[in-house]
């Protein structure tokens, strides 16, 4: 059952669209959509899977150049 501002199927966290945020993010976590279907038992594994995905996505960004700044505005 979706609620207002609660993550279920198809709806987005907290009132983001698909062009907000490093598109990895977005991935990673509309896989907490599944949550609402899930058995309660099941949702640690999720929660690990979620986290893991954050912490490569994170890790990651030092693989990518920092940017100068001049560009920000």
């Amino acid at each position: 059952m979706d609620r207002p501002g609660m993550l279920g199927q198809g709806t987005p966290a907290a009132g983001a669209t698909a062009d907000d945020g490093e598109a990895r993010v977005t991935a990673t976590l509309a896989r907490l959509a599944v949550l609402g279907d899930t058995p309660v038992h099941e949702h640690v594994a999720v929660f690990e899977e979620v986290l893991g995905g954050l912490e490569a996505t994170l890790a990651s960004v030092e693989d990518v150049p920092a940017a100068t700044g001049q560009d920000r505005r």
